[in-house]
Parts: C-alpha cells; structure tokens; sequence
C-alpha cells in the first residue's frame, strides 16, 4: 500500500525479539524505519542530497549546547542514529546508549560513524536501565517512541522520571522527544505534566512536524545560561545543524512554551495505562482533544541572556536569515538576484572587526563573514569566465558551502549544478546531486515548482544502469511526490497554467524512464500501476484542469450584438 501512494519502497525486513523492523527507502537516500509497522525514526544516508531529521539532532544539540561544559551523556534508544552521531561530533568524554534491540543497532548504526572509542552500548530496556544506582551524567537524552506503541508506556511514568532526575549531576539536563502527530496534544501534555512532578523547571521546545522537545532540570537554571549563544556558533554545532539546512541562528527562533499551572495534576504513573489504551484508539479517529495548558510560545531568543560581545553579531545574522528566506522564497527570481544583495550589503553595510597586530596593536579589518562572501563572489566570477569549469573548480565553489551561511549556502549548490550543466559531454551524474538538494531542502511552494522541473530535466539526462535503477526510481517518486505537494499549496497563481502545462510534459517523460528502470530490473515494477494511477488521479488530473482554465489576455474587446 505505501508503495502505491507514496513511492516509498521497502529494502530491508528483519525478524528481532522485540518486533519486526522494516526498512523503507524514500527520496533515494534517505530511510524510514517502521517496527511493527509503525513509523519509529527516519535518517539521511546522503546530507548533500536530502537532510537529516531535524528533531533527533535537536534532541541531542539543543541540551549540549545549553549545557556549560558536558562530558558524561547518556542516550536512551538510538532512534535513527542522527542523534547519536551529532552528539559524537561533539567534544563529549563518553557516550552510552542504551538500546534494548540488538537488531536496531545493527540497522542504523553499523557504519564507521559510530565506531568511536567513546561510545559504550548496553542493551536493555530504558525503564531499567536508570533504576539502576546513580550515572552521574550531564545530559540524558529519551529519544522519540511512537506514543501508540507499547514500548512508550514505561518512557513517560513518573517512576522513570524521578529514576532519570537520579542519574544526573547537579546541574545536569534532561531531555524527551515527545510527539503528537495523529493522536493529539494529551500525548504531550500528561508526559510533561508528569516531568514537572520530578524535576523543578521545564519547558517545551517545538521543532516541527508535530513533535516537541521537553527540557528538564534540578539546577538553578534550565535555558539561561551564561555563553549560550557563544556555544552555539562553534564549528561542530554549525556542522550539525548545516546537514538539516539550519543555520545557528535559526536555533534562537525555535517557540519555546511553558506548561501552566493548571496541570499539575495530570500525573501519570506505572499503574495508570489509560494512554496505552485510549492513543491508539485516538490515531484511528483523528486525534484525542485536549486544553493545553500552555502559557504562549515565544522564541527561544527572549529566554536566554545575549552577551554584549554577541548583541551586534546576533543581529546582523538574524538579518541575514530573514533576507536569505525572502530570497529563497522568490525561486529563480531569488537565485538571479542574490549575488547582487549580496555585493550591495556589503557595499551599502560594511562590517568591521578590530584584529590584534604584533607591530601596531591593533588594526581595523573586514568581518570575517564579509570577507568569505566577497571571496565568494570572486571565485565563482574566475570560475564563470572559463569556457568550460573542471570538476576541481566546482568543488572550489561548494567549499563555500559550509560553515553555513544563509546569504550563501543554499545558493552554491545550485551555482554548482549550473557549471556541471556548463560542462561538455555526460554531466547529469554530477549536476543530479545538486539539483536534487535544492528540492529536498527548499521551500514548499509553487514558485519552487521550477527547481524541481530542472532536478526532473537533470534526472531525465542520467543513463540507467541496473546498478543505479533502484536509487532512480526513488528519486522519480520522490519528486512526483514533491510535484504532488507543493502544486497543492496553490494553483491560482499567475503563470499556473504554464507552470501546469510544463508539469505534465515532465510528468509523462518521467513515466517513461520508469517504464525502462522496470525493464533493467522488474522488481521495482511491484504496485507500478497503481502507483501510476494515485499519481494521475491526485497530480496530472488537477493540472489538466488548471491547463484549461487559462485566464483571458489584458485587452479583451467587448463584442456588441446588432
């Protein structure tokens, strides 16, 4: 069935003690994790082509880098393996992850990432685990478990609460991802009402898709503390987060909210069960209705102390994020003009820095960022004038891509897909990466439709081979999918109807090239109807429609009768 309405495609199933564990493939690269057939976690094998699940690295970041100075953290569950490999970028004495299911680890975490001298596994069950004496640990990590599954239940008692509130130090932090998708906010609600009963400060931070971070701690302070937004900038946070498309400022945007005091009742103990009962029945119905109890939510920015050395730092890049987003939202209109706001910002806004200098102290000099996008700007202007760039000079531009930079980052990657373009002979292999990075990490709206027209021509050029069949069909699916989604937003734009007449044409040439990767290898043609038939019926028909509606010229005449 999923194959049918979305593409997705399974290629991996494994048979564990604990439940059986599919994997499916989505966007080519990225993998979707089902136990029992429930979705559990997702991760990116490739963050060039498709980001990393923000919430899982949130989970581990946000309390890291809030922290002071943490070297002890204790992980419970391994989710998708994003979480755990940000926080090994970190530089963190020891890790210990506890994952009850041998099988899991094998799946998400057998590649070098993880084979790291600091990371011990063990492998039981959560509950258990922090029954277990004191860890004396700086940041408890609970990751995301689907709230209608069973192995949710023992993860949001107040016993397992005041066990964790056990195992940290003092000062120490605790955090849970929690979710809400299809079952309502009392999934949320009853687990941080029951935080609050063993920990004396909470909050909860929402990061998208229907799921929240809840904070908790036993110290003075939960969110405001001293060098927070230093900590957030440093280079293994920016490498963290560049892999989800964010910059460290868009952290200090995440809504923060506080629960009232209202709820305090709303405990939940071992022996209480009614959430294992009524959460499914709720995702079968649309969701459980619930007050939420929450005092407004405002952005993290207005809960933590901002330095005086970061002030004018932090509000030059939180202009630069907006500026970026506005361009980026204007599709190719943003991408032909961002070289000019760029040159004319730093012409019209020009930051300095004063830089010590052995012979005179001091000496007045370009900002670093300023100085990299003006770097920038002259390479790939070199670049340009050659008639024909080598694969070097390309990968010179995308060097630029990281640290992220939101005037810059996004926009690489497509000034490198147009140079491969440039390029004489086969160069869709190395245009198709790029292309594909700016649909899977751009806006959802129809002024976008364009980028994923030019990742479909890019597709369309690659030669198939039976090696390569499989990752293509993902890729087909996925940007049918994305055609699917963001023509939904809106299809009373100007230009629709062209837009829409264009659609169809790829569309059907799409068809095509997955009629030949059925050829080179039949297993992907399983569902294959109808998979084509959700795909006319919730796509292509829609467009005709919009195709025939084609809006009157500017002059029209009025036609008298005698």
């Amino acid at each position: 069935m999923h194959e049918s309405l979305d593409g997705s495609r399974i290629i991996d199933r494994r048979e564990t003690s604990d439940g059986t564990l599919t994997v499916w493939s989505q966007r080519g690269v990225s993998r979707l994790l089902r136990v029992d057939g429930i979705p559990a976690a997702s991760w990116s094998e490739n963050p060039l082509v498709s980001p990393r699940q923000s919430s899982e690295i949130l989970s581990v970041v946000l309390p890291l880098v809030v922290h002071e100075r943490p070297e002890r953290v204790l992980q419970l569950g391994v989710g998708g393996g994003e979480g755990l490999r940000a926080g090994l970028g970190f530089p963190v004495n020891r890790i210990d992850c506890v994952e009850p299911n041998r099988g899991l680890r094998g799946l998400v975490a057998a590649d070098a990432a993880f084979d790291d001298v600091r990371l011990s596994w063990r492998h039981l069950s959560s509950a258990l685990d922090v029954s277990s004496g004191s860890g004396d640990y700086d940041v408890v990590i609970a990751t995301s478990v689907a709230p209608v599954s069973w192995r949710s239940e023992s993860i949001r008692t107040v016993e397992f609460y005041r066990n964790v509130a056990r195992q940290l130090a003092p000062g120490g932090i605790f955090c849970q991802v929690l979710s809400q998708r299809d079952v309502g906010s009392t999934a949320v609600t009853v687990p941080h009402a029951t935080i609050r009963s063993a920990f004396g400060l909470s909050v909860q931070v929402q990061v998208g898709s229907g799921r929240v971070l809840v904070l908790a701690s036993n110290g003075d302070t939960l969110l405001d503390r001293s060098g927070f937004v230093g900590r957030l900038q440093g280079p293994h946070v920016r490498a963290a987060l560049s892999e989800m498309g964010w910059d460290w400022a868009n952290v200090l945007q995440l809504p923060v909210q506080q629960m009232s005091e209202q709820s305090e009742g709303a405990i939940y103990h071992v022996g209480s069960g009614w959430l294992a009962a009524k959460l499914p029945v709720a995702a079968l119905s649309g969701g459980m209705s619930q007050d939420k109890a929450l005092f407004p939510a405002r952005p993290l920015l207005n809960l933590v102390t901002v330095e005086d050395e970061w002030v004018a730092e932090l509000r030059e890049r939180l202009a630069d994020l907006l500026k970026g987003q506005k361009l980026l939202s204007r599709g190719s209109d943003g991408f032909r003009t961002y070289r000019s706001a760029v040159d004319q910002q730093i012409i019209e806004r020009p930051r300095f820095v004063f830089e010590s200098d052995s012979n005179q102290g001091f000496r007045r000099s370009r900002h670093p960022v300023d100085r990299r996008r003006q770097q920038f700007l002259r390479v790939l202007g070199a670049i340009e004038k050659a008639e024909e760039p080598t694969p070097d000079q390309i990968e010179q531009v995308m060097s630029f891509a990281e640290p992220f930079d939101p005037l810059l980052s996004e926009f690489v990657h497509r000034e490198a897909a147009a140079l491969w373009l440039k390029r004489s002979g086969d160069t869709a292999a190395g245009e198709l990466p790029y292309r594909l990075h700016a649909v899977y990490f751009g806006r959802q709206s129809v002024d976008s439709v364009e980028d994923v027209h030019m990742a479909i021509r890019s597709l369309l050029r690659v030669e198939p081979t039976l090696g390569e069949a499989a990752v293509l069909w993902d890729h087909c699916n996925a940007l049918l999918e994305v055609l699917e989604q963001r023509w939904s937003v809106d299809l009373t734009r100007r230009g629709g109807a062209v837009k829409a007449a264009v659609t169809i044409e790829l569309v059907g040439e799409l068809f095509d090239r997955m009629d030949s990767l059925v050829e080179l290898d039949p297993r992907l043609g399983d569902r294959w109807v109808h998979r084509r038939e959700v795909i006319e019926l919730g796509l292509i028909e829609p467009l005709r429609i919009r195709r025939s509606q084609r809006p009157l010229p500017r002059r029209v005449t009025r036609i008298l009768a005698n």
